[in-house]
């Protein structure tokens, strides 16, 4: 399966969602962390704790007791852990609504061109949920039936599939088990699979930073921090990505106009930045910077758009949004 030309690298609207987020959540993390590092360093020079309450107090970000500062390397350890343990929680809910979007943006189109739609299969996030021995084959056999699902494979991303799993299923033990390392978590984190992935890893990606994994053992906590939310976060990218191509590939050309057309469609002002003087220029314009589709103008999006029967009910669409009088956009 080759994307056509055009398409390579571009959006769909489910990757678009996902890519903001992956970069929403890199910058919160780190945020997050700077935060409690800051902290840790104001304790170290001597603040007291009325001084930070004097703080918070006036920024108004205090509300209940205060914590108890006598033992504050092991609070802010505590917020560490909790900000990486959500962030690898927050990462799979994020992989798997994108997961959801596209198959609604590939049923939508295959719909709207006379397809059958196909018997929905369960998705990853419902495999192995509560973090037990079976989570491991469950998450691979869900990815993959997913991949199967849409008629593609995975060979360009069969590599990952250890380091998916081993975060999938520590993120049920934390969903699930107060964070707490099922046997399977254990199992993976020591199997050659991981060791695998990560010599592999340097060769498959641009990712200049291989993933930190932790050894886990059974019964006890996992100590995953914003290293791992990072790690995890870029391991699902990368999947995702991959998925999107394929989607990319049987979308084609006529698919991405068909969803710039919805995008359109769906757009409620004239003040939404994408709008421009005319329909056809709002068209190339979420083409180009929202799916970052290239050489739109050789594309032919208003002769698709036509040949799609779309173009009288965006004209329309587009009209109600500027009025009369049009736009005087770029």
């Amino acid at each position: 399966m080759q994307t056509q030309h055009g398409l390579a690298g571009a959006n769909t609207e489910a990757s678009l969602r996902f890519h903001r987020f992956h970069e929403r959540l890199n910058r919160s993390l780190k945020t997050q962390v700077i935060g409690l590092g800051m902290l840790k360093d104001a304790i170290d020079k001597g603040e007291t704790r009325d001084g930070i309450k004097e703080i918070l107090y006036a920024q108004n970000d205090l509300w209940g007791g205060m914590p108890d500062w006598g033992r504050p390397q092991e609070l802010i350890d505590e917020g560490r852990l909790d900000i990486g343990r959500a962030g690898v929680v927050r990462g799979f809910s994020a992989f798997d609504l994108f997961l959801d979007n596209l198959s609604a943006e590939l049923e939508s189109y295959g719909r709207f061109r006379g397809a059958k739609p196909k018997p929905k299969g369960r998705l990853p996030a419902r495999q192995g949920g509560d973090g037990t021995d079976d989570g491991a084959a469950a998450a691979e056999a869900g990815l993959t039936r997913y991949y199967e699902r849409i008629g593609a494979d995975l060979d360009g991303v069969k590599f990952l599939l250890p380091l998916y799993v081993y975060f999938r299923v520590a993120r049920n033990c934390i969903a699930h088990r107060d964070a707490i390392a099922s046997g399977a978590a254990e199992d993976l984190s020591r199997g050659d699979g991981i060791r695998d992935a990560l010599e592999a890893w340097p060769d498959h990606t641009d990712d200049m930073r291989v993933p930190e994994i932790l050894p886990l053992k059974e019964g006890a906590e996992i100590l995953f921090t914003h290293r791992q939310a990072l790690s995890n976060s870029s391991i699902l990218r990368l999947i995702a990505m991959d998925v999107n191509e394929k989607a990319l590939t049987i979308l084609g050309v006529e698919g991405v106009v068909y969803a710039a057309a919805k995008r359109l469609l769906s757009i409620p002002s004239a003040n939404d930045p994408e709008i421009r003087r005319s329909m056809p220029a709002t068209i190339n314009y979420i083409l180009s910077d929202r799916y970052r589709v290239r050489n739109v103008d050789s594309l032919g999006a208003s002769r698709i758009l036509s040949s799609l029967g779309m173009s009288k009910r965006c004209e329309r669409r587009f009209q109600s949004l500027v009025g009369p009088a049009g736009i005087g956009g770029g």
